[in-house]
């Protein structure tokens, strides 16, 4: 199918070296499908989000001037198509230094940038984790990377480049600690890549079961801070049958650039985030300071990158490209990308990740740049200043999204979240909204980020009219939200989506239901039915239909039930 498609792609669009190609399509077989069909075409593919708001689909698509859409509509044409494309392997177009792929990032001018990798790149890299990772035709990978991310391209070149194969995971599988753990033995998955935050509950699941020879044999945690505290209690969780590796990289690098492994774990001991490791093989690292002198083991610098894995640049703004890809003053003819992100040698020859330099944010695993949301913010007319900054207002480390703004009073947050979904997507529309009077400043007039009042207790009223809880289960509930979301006031006509609620929390949320009410949700009720109110119907219904103890009957031709026969029904309402 990919050869025929490519094929199809030549003789239909012309579709040759450099060209792009978008490809929109839902999580299944055809994305990979297509991914392989447009590169055996000699074209290069730019991945789409279909969650994405149609303006962002819309911009990336004049932006990038695909030659092509794969959509459904066009693969339901190529399929009727009549003809006769082989399925033998197309003649190979490309030269290493033809474009692989476009992927757009958040961008600080309020538009997304796309970066451009190149096939060289590409190959880099995955021989670079065959060698670190083993790969080989035994390599089963679970794939769980959103398809608009570079790490869905990675999967691809290491679950299947190397013979082995990959399993897709759903977003309600991947949102469902129970059922991944279930996929992932049902499969054999022996490789997977996840952000600190998503393998939490997984793991948090783990440790509740016997683990199986069929877990996985490398777990590679990425595109996020991991503590030191939680990695440490993985690794003597599951190290024994699992490698654990922290992974650091960027987009215009081609993915991963360095990794931590666990063989140097008892040197993380005084460290509150775990290292971002050494360089992969062809990759280079440099730390400078402002003026691009490197600085010396245990100095604060930034993070400047070079080697085989660099970008050609992004697509149509020459200026941001010559701004980040600089020429390398310790290799005459080489480039290096400013990654903007600060760090420092350790005495081990490992590098620390000590934050960012400007705007740029990781939450949930994502890449933001916060200046973004503050200019589809300032699009609305009656706010006035924005700042957003990423926050931990639970202090539990995971960090949120928090939109404070000056303007016009009586703004509500529920009108604010539609206006940014129209323009954003989902991991970017803030959880919290604060408005206030005025910033606090800086001596020298800027605006004082870290004095800014924690966001708990301050947010604006949704815009629901408030209900108090009216009855026992409401008010456990109000806890729970509370609990979950951080908020204060919580009434039975709140809707938990629009109070900052996201699937990660409504992962958590699900679990605490199961501990206060005994009761298991499916995660896909808590998306249909949002509000308090109706998260309380929906807990009574399931406890009056819940299973009642078999008891012995009072007949004279009953058989008494024995200890025995209790015991095993008592345990299978822990079955879950």
């Amino acid at each position: 199918r990919c050869n025929r498609l490519a094929h199809y792609l030549r003789k239909k669009h012309g579709i040759k070296p450099n060209d792009l190609v978008g490809i929109k399509l839902e999580r299944n077989e055809w994305q990979v499908i297509a991914i392989l069909g447009v590169l055996k075409s000699g074209g290069a593919y730019v991945p789409i989000d279909s969650d994405y708001p149609q303006e962002r689909i819309a911009y990336m698509l004049k932006d990038s001037q695909c030659k092509v859409l794969v959509d459904t509509d066009e693969i339901q044409t190529f399929l009727k198509d009549t003809g006769g494309h082989t399925g033998k392997n197309p003649r190979r177009a490309n030269n290493p230094t033809d474009l692989a792929y476009v992927i757009y990032t958040s961008g600080s001018t309020g538009k997304p940038k796309g970066v451009m990798i190149e096939h060289k790149s590409l190959v880099n890299m995955a021989f670079a984790w065959k060698r670190e990772y083993g790969l080989d035709e035994n390599t089963c990978l679970l794939q769980i990377a959103n398809f608009s991310f570079d790490v869905f391209s990675g999967d691809l070149l290491r679950g299947l480049l190397f013979g082995g194969r990959i399993i897709l995971c759903t977003k309600r599988t991947l949102l469902d600690p129970g059922k991944l753990y279930g996929l992932i033995a049902k499969h054999r998955a022996n490789v997977m890549e996840l952000t600190p935050g998503l393998a939490l509950p997984l793991l948090n699941h783990v440790s509740d079961n016997d683990l199986s020879t069929d877990w996985v044999k490398l777990l590679v945690l990425g595109s996020d801070i991991c503590k030191v505290t939680d990695f440490k209690r993985w690794h003597g969780l599951i190290g024994k049958n699992t490698r654990i590796l922290n992974s650091y990289g960027t987009t215009e690098t081609a993915i991963d650039n360095s990794f931590f492994e666990t063989r140097a774990i008892n040197s993380i001991d005084d460290l509150l985030n775990v290292p971002i490791g050494k360089p992969f093989q062809n990759s280079k690292f440099y730390i400078l300071d402002a003026n691009r002198k490197l600085v010396p083991k245990g100095v604060t610098g930034e993070i400047y990158i070079a080697g085989e894995g660099l970008a050609r640049g992004y697509l149509n703004r020459p200026e941001l490209t010559e701004e980040r890809f600089l020429p390398d003053p310790f290799e005459k003819g080489r480039r290096m990308y400013r990654s903007g992100d600060l760090g420092r040698w350790l005495p081990d020859g490992n590098i620390e990740f000590l934050g960012r330099a400007d705007d740029q944010v990781k939450v949930r695993g994502y890449r933001i740049e916060l200046g973004e949301i503050e200019n589809v913010l300032g699009m609305l007319h009656s706010i006035r200043d924005t700042v957003v900054v990423a926050d931990e207002p639970h202090g539990d480390g995971q960090k949120e999204l928090v939109a404070y703004f000056t303007g016009d009073q009586g703004h509500e947050s529920g009108p604010i979240r539609e206006h940014l979904k129209k323009h954003l997507p989902s991991y970017m529309v803030p959880s919290h909204f604060v408005q206030l009077e005025s910033f606090p400043l800086t001596p020298n007039g800027k605006i004082d980020r870290k004095a800014l009042p924690s966001p708990k207790g301050l947010g604006i009223e949704s815009g629901n009219r408030y209900v108090p809880p009216r009855d026992r289960t409401e008010e456990r509930l109000v806890e729970i939200w509370q609990k979950v979301l951080g908020k204060e006031r919580i009434g039975a006509m709140d809707d938990f989506f629009l109070l900052g609620g996201h699937s990660l929390k409504a992962t958590r949320l699900k679990s605490e239901y199961h501990k206060a009410f005994d009761t298991k949700l499916e995660l896909r009720d808590l998306f249909l039915h949002t509000t308090l109110e109706s998260h309380a119907d929906l807990i009574s219904k399931t406890l009056k239909t819940t299973y009642s103890p078999i008891v012995p009957v009072e007949k004279s031709d009953s058989y008494p039930i024995s200890d025995a026969q209790r015991r095993l029904w008592v345990l299978s309402q822990f079955e879950d």
